[in-house]
């Protein structure tokens, strides 16, 4: 045998080596990982045992009724009210693995984050409820509060007998005769998306969404629309 192949030998026999050394890493790893993960953390399965919905918002909505409005900002008559009527768009299904988590329950951590603008995390230990969870709860449940809720509170008129009655309405709260509604504008300040650049910057020099809205005599929303702080010029 040369000189060339000895080389050559030396050569496949360390390349074997490593091979076999990358894989066994690899294994390591991933059995390291399997290790560590889990379905559910403890906590997070003694939510109906320990969770702030299914203990304290019970407590507080038969011992202390303003205390449960403050918690939610509704009154439990009108918290049942809203959960009746967006039930059907947010109910999900148990399954082999695991319970769901309920309509109310689902409403609730929703609402306190509307109320509060807590962090997710912070719903999270209070609620009993996976971080990566309650991001996909509050989309959706807003999602189908507006939904529900739009047609009723939100609706633009559309006949000139209702342009008219809030035309009186001006000339009789305001003396402000021809007038179909109030109009303006407002910042409300975000943390903009990853890689958004200057998308949200505003003249302000913050990072925002523009809410333009409509209101009749009685500040109630007639047409309402937001968009980021570079349409807005």
């Amino acid at each position: 045998m040369n000189e060339v192949d000895k080389i050559v030998n030396v050569a496949k026999v360390m390349l074997v080596y490593l091979a076999y050394k990358v894989s066994r890493r690899i294994q390591e790893r991933q059995q390291s990982r399997r290790r560590r993960r889990l379905w559910c953390k403890p906590w997070i399965l003694r939510r109906a045992e320990q969770g702030a919905f299914p203990n304290l918002c019970r407590e507080l909505r038969y011992e202390d009724t303003p205390a449960f409005a403050n918690f939610a900002r509704f009154a439990p008559q009108a918290f049942q009210q809203l959960l009746t009527m967006v039930t059907p768009r947010i109910r999900r299904h148990n399954t082999n693995f695991r319970d769901c988590i309920s309509p109310g329950e689902r409403l609730m951590v929703t609402l306190r984050f509307l109320a509060t603008g807590e962090t997710f995390q912070s719903l999270a230990y209070q609620f009993r409820i996976g971080c990566s969870t309650i991001r996909e709860i509050i989309p959706e449940t807003c999602e189908a509060i507006h939904q529900v809720l739009c047609e009723k509170y939100l609706k633009c008129p559309e006949t000139t007998t209702e342009w008219s009655k809030i035309a009186d309405g001006f000339q009789k709260n305001w003396q402000f005769p021809h007038c179909l509604g109030a109009l303006d504008g407002k910042h409300v300040a975000i943390r903009p998306p990853p890689n958004s650049g200057s998308l949200y910057y505003n003249y302000k020099h913050f990072n925002s969404v523009v809410l333009m809205a409509l209101v009749d005599s009685d500040y109630k929303f007639l047409i309402r629309t937001t968009h980021t702080s570079f349409c807005s010029g």
